[in-house]
Protein backbone atom coordinates (compact mmCIF):
# COMPACT_ATOMS: atom_id res chain seq x y z
CA UNK A 1 0.00 0.00 0.00
CA UNK A 2 0.97 3.05 -0.75
CA UNK A 3 1.48 5.91 2.07
CA UNK A 4 -0.82 8.98 1.64
CA UNK A 5 -0.42 12.33 3.54
CA UNK A 6 -3.41 13.97 4.65
CA UNK A 7 -3.34 17.92 4.31
CA UNK A 8 -5.26 21.38 3.72
CA UNK A 9 -8.60 21.84 3.98
CA UNK A 10 -11.00 22.35 1.28
CA UNK A 11 -12.40 25.92 0.26
CA UNK A 12 -16.28 27.03 1.01
CA UNK A 13 -19.24 26.41 -1.85
CA UNK A 14 -22.06 25.73 -0.87
CA UNK A 15 -33.97 9.72 17.38
CA UNK A 16 -35.15 7.58 15.52
CA UNK A 17 -35.21 3.71 16.94
CA UNK A 18 -36.79 0.50 15.34
CA UNK A 19 -35.90 -2.79 15.74
CA UNK A 20 -32.35 -4.14 15.25
CA UNK A 21 -32.33 -7.03 13.25
CA UNK A 22 -28.29 -8.74 13.82
CA UNK A 23 -26.90 -10.92 11.41
CA UNK A 24 -23.44 -12.42 11.22
CA UNK A 25 -20.53 -9.83 10.79
CA UNK A 26 -19.28 -9.81 7.59
CA UNK A 27 -15.78 -8.74 6.08
CA UNK A 28 -15.04 -5.81 4.51
CA UNK A 29 -14.10 -5.46 0.81
CA UNK A 30 -9.86 -5.46 1.70
CA UNK A 31 -8.97 -1.87 -0.48
CA UNK A 32 -5.07 -2.80 -0.64
CA UNK A 33 -5.79 -6.32 -2.58
CA UNK A 34 -7.54 -4.26 -5.17
CA UNK A 35 -11.30 -4.05 -6.23
CA UNK A 36 -12.89 -7.28 -6.74
CA UNK A 37 -15.07 -7.87 -10.00
CA UNK A 38 -17.85 -8.57 -7.65
CA UNK A 39 -17.60 -5.66 -5.42
CA UNK A 40 -17.36 -3.14 -9.13
CA UNK A 41 -20.32 -4.97 -9.51
CA UNK A 42 -22.18 -3.63 -6.55
CA UNK A 43 -20.61 -0.63 -6.97
CA UNK A 44 -22.11 -0.25 -10.58
CA UNK A 45 -25.07 -0.90 -9.09
CA UNK A 46 -24.84 1.59 -5.96
CA UNK A 47 -24.60 3.91 -9.10
CA UNK A 48 -27.49 3.12 -11.15
CA UNK A 49 -29.17 3.52 -8.59
CA UNK A 50 -28.09 6.47 -7.20
CA UNK A 51 -29.65 7.76 -10.97
CA UNK A 52 -33.01 6.33 -10.54
CA UNK A 53 -33.27 8.26 -7.27
CA UNK A 54 -33.25 11.52 -9.05
CA UNK A 55 -36.38 10.38 -11.04
CA UNK A 56 -39.14 12.44 -10.13
CA UNK A 57 -41.73 8.75 -11.10
CA UNK A 58 -40.15 6.22 -12.17
CA UNK A 59 -42.23 6.25 -15.33
CA UNK A 60 -40.82 9.81 -16.03
CA UNK A 61 -39.38 10.04 -19.74
CA UNK A 62 -38.90 6.46 -20.70
CA UNK A 63 -36.71 7.58 -23.42
CA UNK A 64 -34.41 9.15 -20.84
CA UNK A 65 -30.93 7.99 -21.97
CA UNK A 66 -29.52 7.81 -18.66
CA UNK A 67 -32.78 5.79 -17.13
CA UNK A 68 -32.17 3.42 -19.60
CA UNK A 69 -28.74 2.36 -18.78
CA UNK A 70 -29.48 2.59 -15.08
CA UNK A 71 -32.20 -0.22 -15.24
CA UNK A 72 -30.80 -2.09 -17.92
CA UNK A 73 -27.76 -2.86 -15.07
CA UNK A 74 -30.64 -4.90 -13.25
CA UNK A 75 -31.13 -7.35 -15.17
CA UNK A 76 -33.68 -10.27 -14.83
CA UNK A 77 -37.50 -10.31 -13.76
CA UNK A 78 -36.74 -10.00 -9.79
CA UNK A 79 -36.70 -6.70 -9.75
CA UNK A 80 -39.02 -4.37 -7.50
CA UNK A 81 -38.50 -0.78 -7.70
CA UNK A 82 -39.91 1.85 -5.72
CA UNK A 83 -39.24 5.75 -5.25
CA UNK A 84 -39.77 7.65 -1.89
CA UNK A 85 -40.84 10.92 -2.75
CA UNK A 86 -42.22 14.00 -0.39
CA UNK A 87 -45.33 15.70 -0.76
CA UNK A 88 -45.85 19.40 -0.56
CA UNK A 89 -43.99 22.13 -0.79
CA UNK A 90 -40.91 19.79 -0.40
CA UNK A 91 -42.01 17.51 -3.72
CA UNK A 92 -39.08 16.35 -5.98
CA UNK A 93 -36.68 17.59 -3.33
CA UNK A 94 -35.55 15.01 -1.22
CA UNK A 95 -36.32 11.07 -2.59
CA UNK A 96 -35.05 8.09 -2.25
CA UNK A 97 -35.14 4.88 -4.21
CA UNK A 98 -34.87 1.05 -3.36
CA UNK A 99 -34.13 -1.68 -5.95
CA UNK A 100 -34.47 -5.19 -4.94
CA UNK A 101 -32.46 -7.18 -6.99
CA UNK A 102 -30.88 -10.57 -7.20
CA UNK A 103 -31.31 -11.07 -3.49
CA UNK A 104 -29.70 -7.70 -2.25
CA UNK A 105 -31.44 -4.39 -1.50
CA UNK A 106 -30.12 -1.06 -2.88
CA UNK A 107 -31.19 2.14 -1.58
CA UNK A 108 -30.12 5.73 -3.44
CA UNK A 109 -30.49 8.75 -2.30
CA UNK A 110 -31.24 11.76 -4.97
CA UNK A 111 -28.89 14.49 -5.75
CA UNK A 112 -28.87 17.95 -5.67
CA UNK A 113 -32.30 19.09 -7.70
CA UNK A 114 -32.18 22.18 -10.18
CA UNK A 115 -36.21 23.39 -9.20
CA UNK A 116 -35.54 26.88 -11.12
CA UNK A 117 -34.54 30.25 -9.90
CA UNK A 118 -37.58 30.91 -7.89
CA UNK A 119 -36.70 27.56 -5.41
CA UNK A 120 -33.00 27.60 -4.49
CA UNK A 121 -33.95 25.72 -1.09
CA UNK A 122 -32.08 22.04 -2.32
CA UNK A 123 -29.00 24.24 -3.08
CA UNK A 124 -28.82 26.13 -0.10
CA UNK A 125 -29.78 22.88 1.54
CA UNK A 126 -25.96 21.65 0.83
CA UNK A 127 -24.70 25.56 2.26
CA UNK A 128 -26.16 24.85 6.05
CA UNK A 129 -23.86 25.84 8.17
CA UNK A 130 -25.45 24.25 11.54
CA UNK A 131 -25.14 20.87 12.90
CA UNK A 132 -27.72 17.71 13.36
CA UNK A 133 -27.16 14.62 15.75
CA UNK A 134 -28.70 11.15 14.51
CA UNK A 135 -28.21 8.31 16.63
CA UNK A 136 -28.40 4.85 16.19
CA UNK A 137 -31.05 2.21 18.05
CA UNK A 138 -28.46 1.88 21.57
CA UNK A 139 -28.65 5.82 21.83
CA UNK A 140 -24.60 6.00 19.67
CA UNK A 141 -25.21 9.20 17.84
CA UNK A 142 -22.69 10.74 15.16
CA UNK A 143 -23.16 14.91 14.28
CA UNK A 144 -23.94 15.73 10.49
CA UNK A 145 -24.69 18.71 8.35
CA UNK A 146 -27.68 19.97 9.31
CA UNK A 147 -29.04 19.51 5.57
CA UNK A 148 -27.95 16.18 4.96
CA UNK A 149 -29.76 15.40 8.07
CA UNK A 150 -32.95 16.70 7.00
CA UNK A 151 -32.89 15.27 3.66
CA UNK A 152 -32.76 11.58 5.61
CA UNK A 153 -35.61 12.99 7.94
CA UNK A 154 -38.51 13.39 5.76
CA UNK A 155 -41.94 12.00 5.48
CA UNK A 156 -41.26 9.04 3.70
CA UNK A 157 -38.06 7.64 6.26
CA UNK A 158 -40.09 4.92 8.68
CA UNK A 159 -41.66 3.69 5.38
CA UNK A 160 -38.18 3.61 3.77
CA UNK A 161 -36.76 1.32 6.85
CA UNK A 162 -39.79 -0.80 7.33
CA UNK A 163 -39.44 -1.67 3.19
CA UNK A 164 -35.72 -2.51 4.11
CA UNK A 165 -35.87 -4.28 6.83
CA UNK A 166 -38.83 -6.89 4.79
CA UNK A 167 -35.96 -6.64 1.91
CA UNK A 168 -32.90 -7.74 4.11
CA UNK A 169 -34.39 -10.02 5.44
CA UNK A 170 -34.76 -12.74 2.77
CA UNK A 171 -30.84 -11.88 1.75
CA UNK A 172 -28.14 -14.35 2.29
CA UNK A 173 -25.58 -12.76 0.32
CA UNK A 174 -22.55 -11.33 1.80
CA UNK A 175 -23.38 -7.69 1.56
CA UNK A 176 -27.12 -7.51 1.79
CA UNK A 177 -27.77 -3.72 2.04
CA UNK A 178 -25.68 -1.24 -0.24
CA UNK A 179 -26.48 2.52 0.75
CA UNK A 180 -25.62 5.12 -1.96
CA UNK A 181 -26.02 8.19 -3.62
CA UNK A 182 -24.21 10.95 -5.91
CA UNK A 183 -23.03 14.04 -4.35
CA UNK A 184 -25.46 15.35 -2.11
CA UNK A 185 -27.01 12.22 -1.83
CA UNK A 186 -23.80 10.58 -1.43
CA UNK A 187 -23.46 13.08 1.99
CA UNK A 188 -27.47 12.13 2.64
CA UNK A 189 -26.46 8.08 2.69
CA UNK A 190 -23.45 8.70 4.53
CA UNK A 191 -25.58 10.33 7.64
CA UNK A 192 -28.48 7.72 6.99
CA UNK A 193 -26.00 4.88 7.67
CA UNK A 194 -25.92 5.17 11.15
CA UNK A 195 -29.82 4.05 11.11
CA UNK A 196 -30.07 2.11 8.61
CA UNK A 197 -26.91 0.17 9.53
CA UNK A 198 -29.42 -1.05 12.64
CA UNK A 199 -31.42 -3.07 10.17
CA UNK A 200 -28.47 -5.70 9.39
CA UNK A 201 -24.25 -5.12 9.67
CA UNK A 202 -24.51 -6.84 6.07
CA UNK A 203 -24.36 -3.71 4.50
CA UNK A 204 -21.49 -1.28 2.43
CA UNK A 205 -22.28 2.64 1.87
CA UNK A 206 -20.70 3.53 -1.68
CA UNK A 207 -20.90 6.93 -2.76
CA UNK A 208 -19.76 9.22 -5.55
CA UNK A 209 -18.32 12.94 -5.51
CA UNK A 210 -20.42 13.26 -1.94
CA UNK A 211 -18.86 16.06 0.47
CA UNK A 212 -18.02 15.75 3.47
CA UNK A 213 -20.62 14.86 5.65
CA UNK A 214 -19.72 14.72 9.54
CA UNK A 215 -19.06 17.53 11.86
CA UNK A 216 -16.87 16.08 14.00
CA UNK A 217 -13.84 13.48 13.81
CA UNK A 218 -14.81 10.00 13.11
CA UNK A 219 -13.16 8.24 15.56
CA UNK A 220 -15.97 10.36 17.85
CA UNK A 221 -18.42 8.07 15.52
CA UNK A 222 -16.85 4.89 16.30
CA UNK A 223 -18.01 2.32 16.77
CA UNK A 224 -21.17 2.73 16.20
CA UNK A 225 -20.16 3.55 12.69
CA UNK A 226 -18.02 1.31 10.58
CA UNK A 227 -16.22 3.74 8.37
CA UNK A 228 -14.12 0.37 6.55
CA UNK A 229 -17.70 -0.30 5.07
CA UNK A 230 -17.83 3.67 3.99
CA UNK A 231 -16.73 3.49 -0.08
CA UNK A 232 -16.24 6.96 -1.43
CA UNK A 233 -15.31 7.77 -5.44
CA UNK A 234 -13.83 10.96 -6.57
CA UNK A 235 -13.02 11.32 -9.85
CA UNK A 236 -9.89 12.57 -12.17
CA UNK A 237 -10.80 13.66 -15.52
CA UNK A 238 -8.78 14.33 -18.55
CA UNK A 239 -9.73 17.35 -20.33
CA UNK A 240 -7.11 17.92 -23.85
CA UNK A 241 -8.89 20.91 -24.46
CA UNK A 242 -8.49 24.93 -23.28
CA UNK A 243 -11.02 23.85 -20.30
CA UNK A 244 -8.26 21.13 -19.16
CA UNK A 245 -5.47 24.19 -18.40
CA UNK A 246 -1.65 23.43 -17.76
CA UNK A 247 -2.29 20.36 -15.63
CA UNK A 248 -4.96 19.11 -18.25
CA UNK A 249 -6.06 16.25 -15.32
CA UNK A 250 -8.93 17.96 -13.29
CA UNK A 251 -10.38 16.94 -10.37
CA UNK A 252 -14.21 16.58 -9.26
CA UNK A 253 -13.68 19.53 -6.25
CA UNK A 254 -17.26 18.45 -4.88
CA UNK A 255 -15.93 15.43 -3.06
CA UNK A 256 -13.65 18.21 -1.29
CA UNK A 257 -16.39 20.67 -0.54
CA UNK A 258 -17.31 22.18 3.36
CA UNK A 259 -16.94 25.24 5.16
CA UNK A 260 -13.95 24.56 6.82
CA UNK A 261 -12.32 27.72 6.13
CA UNK A 262 -14.81 29.08 8.89
CA UNK A 263 -13.81 28.39 12.53
CA UNK A 264 -15.45 25.85 13.89
CA UNK A 265 -16.95 24.47 11.03
CA UNK A 266 -14.62 21.86 10.04
CA UNK A 267 -16.36 18.67 8.39
CA UNK A 268 -14.80 15.18 7.85
CA UNK A 269 -14.87 12.95 4.59
CA UNK A 270 -14.95 9.34 5.80
CA UNK A 271 -14.27 5.77 4.10
CA UNK A 272 -11.64 4.38 1.76
CA UNK A 273 -11.51 7.06 -0.97
CA UNK A 274 -10.75 5.99 -4.11
CA UNK A 275 -10.07 8.15 -7.40
CA UNK A 276 -10.88 6.30 -11.11
CA UNK A 277 -9.75 8.20 -14.18
CA UNK A 278 -11.47 8.87 -17.36
CA UNK A 279 -8.65 6.70 -18.98
CA UNK A 280 -8.01 3.87 -16.95
CA UNK A 281 -10.26 1.52 -17.54
CA UNK A 282 -8.40 -0.98 -15.59
CA UNK A 283 -6.85 0.34 -12.30
CA UNK A 284 -7.65 2.99 -9.69
CA UNK A 285 -5.71 5.22 -6.84
CA UNK A 286 -6.28 4.50 -3.65
CA UNK A 287 -6.07 7.25 -1.74
CA UNK A 288 -6.78 6.16 1.66
CA UNK A 289 -8.89 5.74 4.39
CA UNK A 290 -10.88 8.87 6.29
CA UNK A 291 -7.94 10.96 4.06
CA UNK A 292 -8.89 14.58 4.14
CA UNK A 293 -6.78 15.06 0.96
CA UNK A 294 -7.40 17.68 -0.71
CA UNK A 295 -6.71 16.98 -4.67
CA UNK A 296 -5.94 19.96 -7.34
CA UNK A 297 -7.06 21.54 -9.87
CA UNK A 298 -10.65 21.40 -10.13
CA UNK A 299 -12.74 21.29 -12.81
CA UNK A 300 -15.05 24.26 -13.08
CA UNK A 301 -16.14 23.92 -16.65
CA UNK A 302 -19.44 24.10 -17.42
CA UNK A 303 -19.92 25.90 -14.28
CA UNK A 304 -21.10 25.16 -11.75
CA UNK A 305 -20.17 22.07 -10.72
CA UNK A 306 -18.02 21.07 -13.65
CA UNK A 307 -18.11 17.70 -16.19
CA UNK A 308 -15.67 15.91 -13.82
CA UNK A 309 -18.88 15.76 -11.45
CA UNK A 310 -21.44 14.10 -13.95
CA UNK A 311 -23.08 10.78 -12.98
CA UNK A 312 -23.96 10.22 -16.28
CA UNK A 313 -21.79 11.93 -19.64
CA UNK A 314 -22.43 10.15 -23.11
CA UNK A 315 -20.17 10.12 -25.64
CA UNK A 316 -20.67 13.20 -27.84
CA UNK A 317 -21.62 12.02 -31.57
CA UNK A 318 -18.07 12.81 -33.28
CA UNK A 319 -16.57 10.49 -30.74
CA UNK A 320 -14.30 13.54 -29.53
CA UNK A 321 -15.69 13.12 -26.00
CA UNK A 322 -15.19 9.80 -23.70
CA UNK A 323 -18.12 8.56 -21.78
CA UNK A 324 -16.60 10.19 -18.70
CA UNK A 325 -19.60 9.89 -15.90
CA UNK A 326 -19.05 7.68 -12.61
CA UNK A 327 -21.67 5.45 -13.92
CA UNK A 328 -19.46 4.28 -16.89
CA UNK A 329 -16.30 4.56 -15.71
CA UNK A 330 -17.12 2.10 -13.08
CA UNK A 331 -18.53 0.24 -15.57
CA UNK A 332 -15.83 -0.12 -17.58
CA UNK A 333 -14.15 -1.45 -14.64
CA UNK A 334 -16.26 -3.65 -14.00
CA UNK A 335 -16.40 -4.86 -17.10
CA UNK A 336 -12.19 -5.06 -17.50
CA UNK A 337 -11.77 -7.15 -14.06
CA UNK A 338 -12.34 -11.04 -14.13
CA UNK A 339 -9.95 -13.60 -11.88
CA UNK A 340 -7.82 -10.94 -11.33
CA UNK A 341 -9.41 -7.63 -9.28
CA UNK A 342 -8.50 -4.13 -10.31
CA UNK A 343 -5.33 -2.49 -9.34
CA UNK A 344 -5.33 0.41 -6.12
CA UNK A 345 -1.73 1.09 -6.78
CA UNK A 346 -2.51 3.94 -9.51
CA UNK A 347 -3.02 4.57 -13.60
CA UNK A 348 -0.75 2.63 -15.71
CA UNK A 349 1.99 4.28 -17.86
CA UNK A 350 1.14 6.74 -19.99
CA UNK A 351 -2.24 7.45 -18.54
CA UNK A 352 -2.53 11.59 -17.34
CA UNK A 353 -1.50 12.85 -14.17
CA UNK A 354 -1.76 16.32 -13.85
CA UNK A 355 1.68 17.27 -12.18
CA UNK A 356 4.17 15.56 -10.71
CA UNK A 357 3.67 16.42 -7.16
CA UNK A 358 0.41 13.71 -8.29
CA UNK A 359 3.13 10.94 -9.23
CA UNK A 360 3.26 9.22 -6.20
CA UNK A 361 -0.31 9.17 -5.41
CA UNK A 362 -2.04 8.76 -8.79
CA UNK A 363 0.84 6.77 -11.26
CA UNK A 364 1.23 3.08 -10.50
CA UNK A 365 4.97 4.08 -11.43
CA UNK A 366 5.03 7.11 -8.67
CA UNK A 367 6.41 9.15 -11.68
CA UNK A 368 4.46 12.04 -13.33
CA UNK A 369 6.95 14.06 -15.62
CA UNK A 370 5.74 15.84 -18.61
CA UNK A 371 8.45 14.61 -22.14
CA UNK A 372 9.44 16.93 -24.96
CA UNK A 373 6.49 17.37 -27.17
CA UNK A 374 3.89 16.06 -24.73
CA UNK A 375 1.28 18.51 -24.38
CA UNK A 376 0.36 17.66 -20.59
CA UNK A 377 2.06 15.29 -17.94
CA UNK A 378 1.90 11.16 -17.68
CA UNK A 379 2.57 8.66 -16.02
CA UNK A 380 6.24 7.36 -16.53
CA UNK A 381 8.42 4.48 -15.80
CA UNK A 382 11.12 5.48 -13.03
CA UNK A 383 14.37 6.27 -14.53
CA UNK A 384 18.16 4.39 -13.82
CA UNK A 385 21.13 6.05 -13.25
CA UNK A 386 22.25 8.14 -15.86
CA UNK A 387 18.82 9.06 -17.41
CA UNK A 388 18.21 12.47 -17.97
CA UNK A 389 15.94 14.01 -14.89
CA UNK A 390 14.01 16.69 -13.52
CA UNK A 391 13.39 15.84 -9.91
CA UNK A 392 14.21 13.35 -7.53
CA UNK A 393 10.99 11.37 -8.02
CA UNK A 394 11.78 10.73 -11.19
CA UNK A 395 14.79 8.47 -10.43
CA UNK A 396 14.77 5.12 -9.09
CA UNK A 397 17.19 6.19 -6.60
CA UNK A 398 15.17 8.80 -5.29
CA UNK A 399 17.67 11.79 -6.34
CA UNK A 400 18.42 14.07 -9.40
CA UNK A 401 21.38 15.98 -8.34
CA UNK A 402 20.56 20.14 -8.35
CA UNK A 403 23.34 20.62 -11.66
CA UNK A 404 22.34 21.25 -15.15
CA UNK A 405 21.82 18.62 -17.01
CA UNK A 406 20.83 16.65 -14.34
CA UNK A 407 21.21 12.77 -14.33
CA UNK A 408 19.57 9.80 -11.80
CA UNK A 409 22.39 8.77 -9.33
CA UNK A 410 22.71 7.06 -6.24
CA UNK A 411 22.18 9.09 -2.86
CA UNK A 412 25.00 10.51 -1.35
CA UNK A 413 26.53 9.06 2.08
CA UNK A 414 28.90 10.15 4.68
CA UNK A 415 31.22 12.76 3.38
CA UNK A 416 30.00 12.78 0.30
CA UNK A 417 28.39 16.03 -1.42
CA UNK A 418 25.03 17.32 -1.40
CA UNK A 419 23.28 20.05 -2.57
CA UNK A 420 19.61 19.39 -0.29
CA UNK A 421 19.06 16.88 2.49
CA UNK A 422 17.35 14.55 0.63
CA UNK A 423 20.47 14.03 -1.17
CA UNK A 424 21.69 11.43 1.29
CA UNK A 425 21.00 8.10 2.68
CA UNK A 426 18.81 7.59 5.42
CA UNK A 427 20.14 8.64 8.90
CA UNK A 428 21.93 11.87 7.28
CA UNK A 429 21.40 15.18 6.64
CA UNK A 430 22.80 18.01 4.22
CA UNK A 431 24.04 21.57 6.50
CA UNK A 432 23.83 24.38 5.89
CA UNK A 433 26.99 26.64 4.04
CA UNK A 434 29.66 25.80 1.56
CA UNK A 435 31.45 22.76 0.75
CA UNK A 436 28.19 20.95 1.96
CA UNK A 437 28.61 16.90 2.50
CA UNK A 438 26.49 14.46 4.26
CA UNK A 439 26.73 14.25 8.14
CA UNK A 440 24.55 11.87 10.13
CA UNK A 441 21.80 13.15 12.23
Amino acid sequence: MKMRLSGVVASLLISFSFPIAITHVTAEENVNDGLSKEFLDRALKAAAVAGLSSEPLLDWNPGWIERTAYLNTFDGNDTVRKLYTEEGVNAGRDDAVLVEHDGQCFVGFQATQWLGFTDLSDWLQNAGLFCKTLCNSVDECCTFREGFVDAWNTQWKDELIADVTRCVEGCDKDVCLIISGHSQGGAVATAASIQLADITDKYEVITYAAPPALTVEPDSCSPQMNFRKHYRFGKALYKPDVTGGVAGLLFDKVSFLGPDPLPLLNTYPVGEFIIISSEDAENVAYVGYNSDLVLTPWDHSPMPLGRAHDLYYPRYSDDTTTESGYFQLIKFLANSVSSLPAGVEGFQNNMHCGNSENGVLLCASDRCDRANGELHPTCKRKLDNGERCNADTDCLSGRCPSRFPSECEDKAGPGERCANNNDCIDGYYCPAGFNRKCRAL
